[in-house]
């Protein structure tokens, strides 16, 4: 213990010298590497004698980030120096977390300065925000009356790093009934709500929910392997919907469309599920069309005034094609 008190120290002492060569030079950038190198033992000092209360998980790291995004959008154009002295912080740490946040696009440094603000990457995330906010609201009529039509359960779902989480369930009437609450996980793969928003992912998200959640194998219909779930996401994308044909659990059919924000891309998908001895596959695929209709006013009301009529006709196709 002793020795980690003189070290600190005289971490302490070298930090303080570089900044008065650092600020002398006018070469901060060029010192702060060798400043993190001790200033580092002191956060790991500083935070395991912080008390953090029983009832909050802290992650300092992750905090201090947040408390600087913060103070950029309060101050913007701030230089480090100007950063430090708001948040009261040592310069270094400051310096850590502004490159890491610049490095994934949440903030930037204007053009010919240092002066930092938010990057284009808190846009994407303030709207997507905004987004799911309202989709419960603004979704909740159509799925009221496509219940009401059918009087089968109707789910409303977004993306959850690698699962598909339920933000809105307007549940049939009938005493026998699938439904989920509000907030529970299901896998993608093998979910009409997952398979559609998989289905119009990048790649990189694809493969991430492969790795982390895996292709496993609810029943003998489930995709289980990852050529089979690729030409499946690609029949998905030209017909415009998805259909969950007992592949998640036995006895469950369901029919989903997605649903877009305002810049076009696929932000939360819609569905109706049934026992399957009440939807027959042909009906759910004659349902199809119902469910992009109603997908595509959700997307209108979040400003996505795209062009449907291919998707409806890929659906109207789906079904005249189908040899089930």
């Amino acid at each position: 213990m002793l020795n980690m008190l003189r070290a600190d120290s005289a971490c302490l002492e070298f930090a303080g010298v570089a900044d008065l060569l650092a600020d002398s030079l006018g070469h901060l950038d060029k010192l702060v590497i060798a400043r993190e190198r001790c200033t580092s033992m002191q956060d790991i000092v500083s935070y395991s004698e912080t008390k953090m209360p029983e009832s909050v998980y802290k992650i300092g790291s992750l905090e201090k980030a947040l408390r600087l995004l913060e103070a950029i959008a309060e101050r913007p154009a701030s230089s480090l120096a100007e950063l430090s002295r708001a948040l009261e912080a040592p310069r270094a740490g400051v310096f850590r977390h502004l490159k890491a946040l610049e490095s994934l696009g949440y903030v930037e440094t204007r053009k010919g300065t240092k002066q930092y603000v938010l990057g284009p990457r808190l846009i994407y995330l303030g709207v997507a925000a905004r987004n799911h906010m309202r989709l419960p609201e603004i979704a909740h009529p159509q799925m009221v009356a496509l219940r009401d039509e059918f009087n089968e359960t109707v789910n409303l779902g977004v993306l959850a790093h690698a699962d598909v989480i339920h933000i809105d369930v307007v549940s049939s009437t009938h005493p026998v009934k699938m439904a989920v609450q509000v907030g529970e996980l299901t896998y993608c793969h093998c979910s009409a709500l997952g398979k559609v928003l998989l289905a119009w992912s990048e790649p990189d998200v694809v493969a991430r929910v492969i790795r982390e959640r895996g292709l496993k194998p609810l029943t003998d219909r489930t995709i289980h392997g990852s050529a089979d779930l690729d030409a499946a996401l690609a029949k998905i994308r030209s017909q415009g919907f998805a259909l969950d044909d007992e592949e998640s659990a036995p006895g469950l059919r369901c029919v989903a469309a997605p649903i877009r924000d305002g810049s076009g891309c696929v932000a939360a998908a819609l569905s109706l599920s049934s026992p399957a001895d009440r939807l027959s596959l042909h009906d759910a695929l004659r349902l199809a069309p119902r469910m992009i209709e109603s997908a595509n006013a959700v997307s209108r009301r979040l400003g996505w005034f795209g062009d449907s009529s291919i998707e409806s006709g890929s659906a109207s196709d789906a079904v005249i094609h189908s040899g089930r």
